[in-house]
Parts: structure tokens; C-alpha cells; sequence
């Protein structure tokens, strides 16, 4: 029987037993549900072992959810942002786009102060009244908005619009310097380095779609 089957009957039987209310019809009920509830265990069952034996399609492997395996994961997802984002700040700055009446520009200001100061890079503010021709080269009028930019060439990308916080900043710069680099495509944006080619890529061969 197929599990659309299964679900079809246990509409039915549900139905047939609120209509007719009796011991007869109930039990029906019942001795189909526990049916469905022993096959789900069984599948269960079964996915651990498989996930076990096919580490390659055990999430477990990349996004731990234990408290031991997060720790390390964010420690891992730490070192590689840090890393890039060192690597990078000599070719690549910050732009940031504000006007004087924008109520939310200070919050992000003091977050982009934070980044500058804990990694050393540029962070170059433009108010675009006072810089309109800004609204064309970037595609925005909309404050605030802070931007990636690889110094010397037409490559940039926005990193945060409206106000984020400093690790938000720092992973969105960082998913943007390995699109802009090519390493990733907009499909694989939120991959750190050491997760591609693993489950979490959808961009990984292997499996019943390659």
C-alpha cells in the first residue's frame, strides 16, 4: 500500500467513525492508525542506518546540532570568515551609503565602525544628496546601504540594507567577496569553503540527480 493510499484511508476511517460513532468504526480507525505509526517507525529506523553507512548524505557530518558539534562548527565558521576578510582587506572596502535624515544611518555607522576597527578595512560613507550621481552607479536611492567593493574595478555587491549587526555585516562581506571572486554562484551563496562539495552544496555530484 502506498503511503498516499494510507493517508486517503485514514481520512476515510476518521470520517466513517465521526459519522457512524461507533465501537466498530473507532477501532477501524485505530488499527490504521497504529499500522501507519509502525511503518513511520520502521522508516525511521531504517534512515539511520542508512545515514550511518552514506555519511555523504548525513547532514550531521557538516551542521551538527549537538551542543559540542555547534561549538565547534561556529569556530570553524569563524576562523574562515576571519581569515577572508583578512586575506581581502587590501584590495577590497566598504561603501556606505546614508543621508542626513535617514533615522537608521547612525546604527549603521557604529556597526561599520565596529568592523573597521576589528578587521582594518576602508569604510567609505557617501551621502547621496550631497552625491546623487551615487543613486545611478549603484542602483539605490534606499539608506541605508552598504556595499563590497574590490577597489580599481566594477565589481561590488550590497552587503546589508537597513541597519545589521556586526556578525551579520561580516558574513554577508563574506559571501559576497567568494561570489564576486567566482568561487561560489548565487545558488551556493551561503557555503563557507570547507562546505562545498559536501551535503550542503547543491551544487555537489553525485546522487539520483547527477
Amino acid at each position: 500500500m502506498f503511503p498516499k493510499n494510507v493517508e486517503e484511508l485514514l481520512h476515510d476511517y476518521r470520517e466513517n467513525a465521526l459519522r457512524h460513532a461507533t465501537e466498530e468504526t473507532v477501532l477501524w480507525y485505530y488499527q490504521l492508525q497504529d499500522f501507519a505509526r509502525r511503518r513511520a517507525v520502521e522508516f525511521a529506523n531504517l534512515t539511520q542506518v542508512v545515514l550511518l553507512k552514506h555519511p555523504e548524505l548525513n547532514m550531521q557530518t557538516q551542521y551538527p546540532v549537538n551542543p559540542p558539534g555547534m561549538a565547534a562548527r561556529s569556530r570553524q565558521r569563524s576562523v574562515s570568515i576571519e581569515s577572508r576578510l583578512a586575506a581581502e582587506r587590501g584590495r577590497a572596502a566598504l561603501v556606505f551609503l546614508s543621508r542626513a535624515t535617514c533615522p537608521y544611518c547612525e546604527g549603521q555607522r557604529a556597526m561599520l565602525r565596529h568592523f573597521r576597527d576589528r578587521h582594518g578595512w576602508q569604510v567609505l560613507e557617501i551621502d547621496l544628496d550631497r552625491q546623487p550621481d551615487m543613486v545611478a552607479r549603484f542602483g539605490t536611492d534606499f539608506t541605508p546601504t552598504t556595499l563590497v567593493i574590490f577597489r580599481g574595478t566594477d565589481q561590488w555587491m550590497p552587503v546589508a540594507v537597513g541597519v545589521e549587526s556586526l556578525p551579520r555585516i561580516e558574513e554577508s562581506v563574506y559571501r559576497a567577496l567568494r561570489l564576486l571572486l567566482g568561487e561560489t554562484s548565487p545558488g551556493q551563496f551561503s557555503l563557507q569553503e570547507y562546505q562545498q562539495g559536501t551535503v550542503l552544496d547543491p551544487k555537489r555530484s553525485g546522487g539520483l540527480g547527477q
